[in-house]
């Protein structure tokens, strides 16, 4: 068991990074944007990771038990239905903030003044966002970046050499929790980081969605350009 160790870690270390890759980290930032508390962002994350880690292993399994290969056609597709989603969400994310009845708000806690721009359906979504009925939003959007790219390879190369299922499931297990690990980090750094400069200055949050938005639209109109 010893000599896995390395392995293991690689696999961690791995997972950790995979998590970070830009459509992942943009994909949570623009779906977790209207819901700035941290709750919220590490219940989408948390919910995200299992829907990817399910794909991975399911991958796996259909390779390994049933010698079944995913047709690379597929894994285009799921690639380009990414870069399609990432565009969309900051079309979407762009006319969101002209909808909505938000308005500069300044309240005191006790000699500090905050200004924040508030929305009136700010309370009750957030409760509802962490209804585990709502889960199936970041579940799907975790399966189809679990299907896409090159997750599947990433995650199984180290572990190929073994042969055996059960070290490849174990591999698999431990990717996945760096992915978990990695992307609930992001969530609440990126969570804090847009708490702590939405408190200092009033126009952030405005301005936040709108580069937000224009980086999502960005970043998906080179990702299907690259699969061109």
């Amino acid at each position: 068991m010893l000599d896995m160790l390395p392995v293991l870690l690689l696999g961690l270390s791995l997972g950790m990074l995979h998590a970070l890759d830009a459509d992942h980290v943009m994909t949570l930032s623009v779906l977790t944007n209207k819901q700035p508390a941290l709750r919220p962002r590490l219940f989408f994350s948390f919910y995200w990771a299992l829907g990817h880690s399910a794909m991975v292993i399911g991958i796996a399994v259909l390779l390994f038990v049933f010698d079944v290969k995913v047709p690379e056609q597929w894994a285009m597709f799921a690639e380009m239905a990414i870069g399609i989603m990432l565009v969309l969400m900051g079309f979407w994310l762009m006319f969101t903030f002209k909808r909505e009845r938000i308005t500069l708000h300044e309240h005191a806690h006790g000699g500090l003044v905050h200004r924040h721009w508030h929305d009136e359906k700010h309370v009750s979504n957030t409760k509802k966002s962490c209804n585990v009925q709502r889960a199936h939003k970041p579940v799907m959007v975790g399966l189809l970046h679990g299907f896409a790219g090159s997750a599947p390879v990433i995650a199984l190369v180290p572990a190929l050499a073994y042969g055996e299922l059960s070290i490849v499931l174990l591999y698999l297990l431990v990717f996945s929790a760096g992915v978990m690990l990695a992307m609930l980090g992001f969530s609440a750094s990126y969570s804090y980081c847009q708490k702590l400069l939405g408190e200092r200055y009033a126009l952030f949050q405005q301005y936040n969605r709108q580069v937000l938005a224009l980086i999502s639209i960005s970043v998906g109109s080179i990702w299907l350009t690259q699969l061109a």
